[in-house]
């Protein structure tokens, strides 16, 4: 497959970055044990005598504490490879084996083995790749909010798991399951893909956190892959739960004021208000009530198109929170 005919004029052009290959072979460690004798003045890597945190340790919810020593804080606190820290690197591959298996991993001779990258969070790759791939006046397909009134499609196979020819870009986040404000995300997809949005990030973030990485790693070895899976989905379950309670209080206090499809996932539901645009009654007359969601403009491509929608966010409310917003709305759009 010809990659290049994916890439922007400006992807194209972009070139390794010489200092930051040295930098990772100066903290590759089979590069170091392979060649003992080097002695390097190139890179510009501080003296880890100069870093104040010698060790660390991290107390999990469960009780259980999980160590940082001397070793892990002084990898964890120099710069690292833009591809991300070798162990961690390791144990997202596993993953993505275990969970999508795609068929390019372990495809002899294939144009576009499966790779992953760790960035700043998913919408880091998304970003970075997106400027990779589409050039302004190219066509794209995307979803487009609106109410379908179907029943919601059942747990169905990634594309991943299905991309024969590595033609798959796949973006996920640790931020709704381990931590929002550690900042790190994972792009898996065919090399020649990622090798661009290696070259974009070493120009600019260089790497995700090194801290962050090491403490998702070290969480991560101690869970397990299956114990990762298993703390998702305990996750999924507590949504679930409030996502059922958030159905209830909407039964309650929208009916014949709203529609509205059951999530599948996530923490959001989408709510079509029975009013012309939902704009000014949410960023305005809500506001005033007390109550605060998401209107629908926002997530579309004309923003400045009228939207009956808002999106209404049931992760860190009560039940009573929600009875309350929900029925406060109620009063708002009777009024409307």
């Amino acid at each position: 497959m010809d990659y290049k005919r994916f890439l922007t004029v400006s992807s194209l052009k972009r070139e390794d970055n010489y200092m930051r290959k040295v930098s990772e072979d100066f903290v590759n460690a089979a590069f170091v044990q392979e060649n003992p004798s080097i002695i390097t003045m190139a890179g510009g890597m501080p003296n880890p005598q100069t870093f104040p945190i010698l060790e660390a340790t991290l107390k999990l919810r469960d009780g259980k504490t999980i160590d940082m020593d001397a070793k892990d804080m002084k990898l964890a606190l120099q710069y690292s490879g833009t591809k991300g820290l070798p162990p961690l690197l390791k144990t997202l591959t596993e993953l993505q084996c275990k969970v999508h298996n795609p068929p390019t991993y372990k495809a002899e001779n294939h144009p576009g083995p499966m790779d992953v990258i760790v960035t700043s969070g998913s919408q880091d790759g998304l970003c970075k790749v997106f400027e990779s791939m589409v050039s302004e006046g190219d066509n794209i397909l995307l979803e487009h909010p609106a109410y379908s009134g179907t029943l919601a499609i059942p747990y169905v196979p990634s594309l991943l798991s299905m991309d024969t020819d590595g033609r798959v870009v796949r973006f996920d986040s640790f931020s709704k399951l381990v931590s929002s404000g550690m900042r790190v995300g994972f792009v898996t997809g065919p090399r020649p893909l990622l090798e661009r949005l290696e070259l974009h990030m070493q120009s600019s973030v260089m790497h995700c956190s090194g801290v962050s990485q090491m403490m998702l790693y070290k969480v991560l070895e101690d869970w397990g892959i299956n114990g990762f899976l298993k703390h998702a989905e305990n996750t999924a379950e507590l949504y679930k739960t409030k996502r059922d309670q958030c159905l209830a209080a909407m039964e309650k206090h929208l009916k014949g004021l709203a529609e509205w499809t059951v999530p599948s996932g996530g923490m959001f539901v989408w709510i079509k208000l029975h009013v012309e645009d939902s704009h000014t009654l949410i960023t305005v007359k809500a506001k005033e009530k007390g109550i605060l969601f998401v209107p629908g403009s926002v997530f579309m491509l004309d923003s400045s198109q009228p939207s009956p929608y808002i999106r209404a966010s049931y992760s860190n409310c009560t039940e009573e929170q929600m009875n309350t917003a929900f029925q406060r709305l109620a009063e708002i759009l009777r009024e409307a």
